[in-house]
């Protein structure tokens, strides 16, 4: 009964924060919808591509340099290729800043709920893996992070509709982020709370950049 209340109180810590913006600046529930379509599209489509490389050469590649750095460039292009897709497509989704706010804080929310939530409650109590509250808190707080990441790239995005290149600058940030944390983590053995503390930053510098281009253009009714 102690792990379901921990468990609990860390789905609370990985999603709440996400829900709550939503519900006070967003509220925009289409749009919300289509982030999680949006992420869960960019999932399946590039799932085949990271099983090439393990099937040819086996599972050890996955922790060699060569396939993070593959792994961090087909998120980049899948995701903010699909991000780019569905607000071309989709106009409801770019009508003003709560659109594109609600869109990503969904692409966002999905990511978090499936591979964070989902993951951990598999482990604690269908695999029975003995995870205390602490060996599962960095994992909670990287997904309020990653949210920031996901709505900044949502708007730097959103800017790509007038000049394609800030396509190419989010798919850039998104892949060095990613490559960034993994290698962080994987190559350079720091510590998980060190290595929140690389994503915090690059949350940052992400979040700063899109203000930045987003002050650039028009979002709409602001």
């Amino acid at each position: 009964m102690s792990s379901f209340f921990y468990l609990l109180a860390l789905v609370l810590i990985a999603l709440l924060p996400c829900f709550f913006v939503f519900i006070c600046f967003g509220r925009k529930w289409l749009a919300f919808l289509f982030g999680w379509a949006g992420w869960f599209l960019a999932l399946l489509s590039r799932a085949p591509l990271l099983q090439v490389p393990i099937a040819v050469y086996g599972a050890s590649v996955a922790v060699s340099p060569l396939y993070l750095g593959y792994a961090s460039f087909l998120a980049g292009v899948f995701e903010e290729g699909f991000r780019f897709l569905i607000l071309w497509k989709a106009e409801f989704v770019r009508v003003d800043w709560r659109h594109l706010l609600s869109f990503g804080l969904g692409w966002g929310f999905l990511e978090a709920f499936l591979m964070y939530v989902l993951s951990v409650w598999a482990a604690v109590f269908f695999l029975g893996f003995e995870l205390g509250f602490m060996d599962l808190l960095a994992g909670a707080v990287e997904r309020n992070l990653a949210v920031v990441i996901h709505v900044s790239l949502t708007f730097i995005v959103f800017r790509a509709l007038a000049r394609r290149v800030f396509l190419l600058v989010a798919l850039a940030l998104h892949a060095a982020v990613d490559f960034v944390a993994v290698a962080a983590l994987r190559l350079l053995g720091l510590g998980v709370w060190s290595v929140e503390g690389v994503v915090a930053v690059q949350a940052l510098i992400v979040a700063m950049i899109s203000c930045v281009v987003a002050g650039r253009g028009s979002v709409g009714k602001f």
